[in-house]
């Protein structure tokens, strides 16, 4: 499965929004904070997706 430049640009913002929140005022802001991300290739109604938890 290929992604398109708009949907890696629009998957990185939110990677890195989500990844400043947690320093900030989230999971990784005390120095023994974790988190995890997993993905995978969903199958949608109308083709392969993108999956991320």
């Amino acid at each position: 499965m290929q992604v398109g430049p708009q949907s890696a640009l629009s998957l990185a913002m939110l990677l890195h929004e989500l990844t400043t929140n947690s320093f900030k005022y989230g999971a990784l802001s005390p120095a023994e904070g974790q988190i995890a991300v997993e993905w995978a290739i969903a199958k949608l109604n109308k083709g392969p997706g993108f999956r991320l938890d």
